[in-house]
């Protein structure tokens, strides 16, 4: 096995994160779970460039070039709008953290964000803007001091700025990768000569690059105990590849078994229609014989909900954090409210209605 190779990409391929080349000397690819991440992490952007206070961003899909943005906003008002669109190709070279890292894209997949601003309010709406990303990357992490702003300030003199939001760790010997680039530009003509349209306003540009926030991600989610040995994945709940995994106690009495397996498949079918993603579930491989938490845990699951006999006669199940290994008795009839309570997917006052709602019907 390669020297070269982080050791941390060979945890992320056992817990079938990404896979390795045949002589694992880079990610060839990413895996099941990496692929969810990744989507995951997508659909976090994209609801954060469509949330955008005082504008109002618009997808765009199909985008051949820069320069075909003219005709997309002819006759749109430029001062009033963002736009939100993937691109495959930049304009300029920022880094080259996938040689770098030995990363597998030879590509520069990106998602863009571009954002005509008035000119009185431009730069105090980048000044702010840059910073409500870095918090943002910062958000999703569980040890946020592995991210990295570019000073900024050259503007007052150049009326330019270029600020990058890089990823750090010693798991990848201090090496940069480059998550996103914050460009402001306040000349109209090179605007033109960038985006093919004619504006007189000012233009703030973010570039992400998702496969490298993708791979960030997970190296940041890879836990080490005292002795250095990987033991854990952690991922926020918005990132994480499953919300939550059903285990059943199975036993030698094939009609328990099925009456716990509907149960199982009535939970699963509940949280799934509200949002909650469940890690697929089979008898046998999802027993609590066979299946220890610690498993669930390894892959970063951060719920887990075991189903015994308790269940058909009290209608009680366990719901355990994996944050406090803690199992808390959950009636069936509240698994799903809490869930939803936990995970941040609803309001608690929506919760309340909810658990208010449930209970009359129990």
């Amino acid at each position: 096995m390669s020297s070269n190779v982080p050791k941390c990409f060979v945890y992320l391929q056992s817990k079938g994160f990404v896979h390795l080349n045949s002589k694992a000397e880079k990610i060839k690819e990413l895996a099941t779970f990496g692929i969810i991440i990744k989507s995951n992490l997508k659909r976090c952007i994209n609801d954060y460039n469509r949330l955008i206070d005082k504008f109002s961003v618009f997808p765009i899909s199909g985008l051949s070039s820069f320069k075909s943005l003219n005709s997309l906003l002819h006759g749109r008002q430029l001062d009033k709008f963002a736009v939100n669109f993937d691109s495959v190709d930049s304009i300029e070279v920022i880094s080259e953290p996938h040689e770098n890292l030995n990363l597998w894209s030879s590509k520069r997949p990106m998602k863009n964000l571009i954002i005509l601003c008035d000119k009185s309010q431009s730069l105090n709406l980048f000044y702010s803007f840059q910073n409500e990303r870095y918090r943002w990357w910062r958000k999703l992490s569980g040890c946020p001091s592995h991210f990295y702003q570019s000073p900024i300030g050259k503007c007052k003199s150049t009326n330019t700025e270029n600020v990058t939001i890089d990823f750090r760790s010693s798991l990848i010997d201090e090496k940069s990768l480059c998550l996103e680039n914050v460009k402001y530009l306040t000349d109209s003509d090179q605007i033109n000569e960038m985006f093919g349209f004619q504006s007189n306003q000012h233009l703030i540009w973010s570039k992400i690059f998702p496969d490298n926030a993708t791979i960030s991600y997970m190296i940041d989610g890879c836990s080490q105990d005292e002795n250095g040995d990987f033991k854990e994945m952690w991922f926020h709940e918005s990132l994480a590849p499953y919300h939550v995994a059903i285990s059943i106690q199975s036993s030698t009495n094939s009609d328990l078994d099925s009456k716990l397996e509907e149960v199982a498949n009535y939970l699963m079918k509940e949280m799934k229609d509200c949002g909650i993603t469940v890690f697929p579930f089979k008898h046998r491989s999802n027993s609590l014989q066979n299946v220890s938490f610690s498993w669930f845990d390894s892959i970063g699951i951060p719920y887990s909900i075991s189903i015994t006999q308790e269940s058909l006669q009290l209608g009680i199940i366990g719901l355990r954090n994996k944050e406090t290994n803690l199992e808390e008795k959950v009636h069936i009839t509240r698994v799903k409210v809490n869930l939803l309570l936990y995970l941040k997917l609803m309001k608690p006052l929506d919760v309340k209605l909810a658990i208010m709602e449930s209970a009359k019907s129990s």
